[in-house]
């Protein structure tokens, strides 16, 4: 039996039943529970399907290792925001979830599609429900702030991403990345096509000088927002960008190459030297964000099958480690009122098991051994050098090094700073705690064991033509 289509058809019939349900039911949180099992369900429908290339709709709709790794890896991550938001979620529970379904389901389709016109269409779904996501607390004014700033510069770099699709088609009067392939040249009207594209997605991952929606974004949306959009929204831009180039546009390697180094060597530099001297958490875990998609960025600077088979094992391990962060960050924030360096002191006593996981997330983010963030970093590191870019590995090294100073501090505080007297404002809750527990396990076997997922990486970037 075939289940290609049967996980969109799953999240869009959570979407369009989750408001009837509200209608009928009393208890707001059967519209979560609804969702939540939705998403669920998206994830045995992908789990049953087999990893051979499936095309659909001339290439509308794929099914192949790659879409299934990148709808998995969104799914999941999907299912643990939303265990994490159940008890935080009070008011218009069911627009929250329903727009975080919708969110994903657009992601899912940026994985698995090999048209232009579709690609540019899921990524404002899934845009669109991001920027009303981040701005959800409507009585905290960073909240709205942040929405707001989230909207402007999306807006204004979707408009330069259908600006240079225009250019590519114009090239090639083409839309199927396939046959873009085939009629590509780097002409001068196809390399300004290129540009625009790389602008337009640099502002989905996050890469300098398309970063500054990030700090502000990330600090003023609410923490489990912000680990969906640090865990996922930019890994929906990576897979776009890893399909896009390694399929249409492979025929204009030579040039962006070199564009992605350029961009991988200012955004892992810069993010990583902002970011010592932030002195909230959250805003530090942003910089952090940033400097993590410059690593990232390095498959794209290769273009080799090594290269992005390391590039999506490190969007793996980031995925898991930044998410947990981000829900201690959560949980930190709702429980204790916390959110600067300084008011973590002493976390550690008040919180034990979140404080030690936040520990081992951090160290994850710093590369240290044997977690899955040194994998992902020793990975990428050893592709560029066997890809004849020694220098950009060297860079990326020191960058990481660098790293290990604002990490560490957050642990200083946590177990090494004066202890504070306990305040709690509510219990720790079961779901914020599970969605931690699942991401610290996540990140310590792919550390432990890192080449079940390289071997299955390998098929997925085989796929690719």
């Amino acid at each position: 039996m075939d289940f290609s289509f049967a996980p969109l058809i799953c999240l869009a019939f959570t979407c369009i039943t989750s408001p009837l349900l509200d209608l009928i039911v009393k208890k707001k949180e059967w519209t979560a529970y609804l969702n939540i099992a939705g998403i669920m369900g998206a994830i045995l429908f992908f789990c049953a399907m087999g990893w051979g290339k499936r095309e659909y709709l001339g290439g509308l709709y794929v099914v192949d290792a790659f879409s299934i790794f990148f709808s998995l890896l969104f799914l999941i991550m999907a299912l643990l925001v939303a265990l994490s938001s159940l008890s935080y979620v009070k008011e218009s529970m069911m627009r929250y979830y329903v727009l975080l379904t919708l969110a994903t389901l657009g992601m899912v389709i940026v994985a698995s599609t090999e048209d232009l016109v579709v690609l540019y269409i899921a990524l404002e779904l899934a845009s669109n429900s991001t920027y009303v996501l981040s701005g959800f607390a409507k009585n905290d004014r960073l909240s709205t702030e942040a929405s707001m700033k989230y909207f402007l510069v999306g807006t204004f770099s979707s408009a330069i991403l259908i600006f240079g699709i225009s250019f590519i088609y114009g090239a090639t009067l083409q839309t199927n990345f396939t046959k873009i392939a085939q009629t590509f040249s780097p002409t001068p009207l196809g390399m300004l096509g290129i540009i625009l594209v790389v602008a337009g997605l640099g502002f989905k991952v996050a890469s300098v000088p398309f970063h500054m929606w990030v700090p502000d974004t990330y600090e003023g949306a609410p923490a489990n927002v912000t680990a969906f959009l640090a865990a996922v929204s930019k890994k929906a831009g990576f897979a776009a960008l890893m399909r896009l180039f390694m399929v249409a546009l492979f025929a204009a390697k030579l040039q962006w190459t070199s564009l992605f180094v350029i961009l991988s060597l200012l955004t892992m530099t810069w993010g990583n030297v902002v970011a010592l001297s932030q002195k909230s958490v959250k805003r530090m875990l942003a910089y952090s964000s940033i400097a993590h998609a410059g690593y990232i960025l390095i498959a794209l600077a290769l273009g080799t099958p090594y290269g992005i088979t390391a590039g999506l094992f490190h969007i793996l391990a980031h995925a898991f480690m930044t998410a947990g962060a981000f829900f201690v960050v959560a949980l930190a924030g709702y429980t204790y009122n916390i959110s600067t360096f300084e008011e973590y002191a002493s976390f550690s006593r008040r919180a034990p098991l979140p404080a030690f996981a936040m520990t081992l997330f951090l160290l994850s983010l710093a590369g240290i051994p044997p977690l899955a963030g040194f994998f992902g970093k020793f990975y990428l590191f050893m592709a560029a050098i066997e890809g004849g870019l020694a220098w950009l590995a060297v860079i990326a090294i020191l960058n990481s090094a660098l790293s290990l100073y604002y990490y560490a501090r957050v642990i200083k505080y946590m177990y090494l700073s004066p202890a504070k007297p306990p305040e709690r404002g509510q219990k720790e809750k079961r779901g914020v705690m599970c969605a931690i527990l699942f991401s610290l396990a996540a990140t310590i076997l792919l550390g432990l064991f890192p080449q079940i997922i390289v071997d299955f990486l390998r098929m997925a970037v085989a796929g690719l033509p």
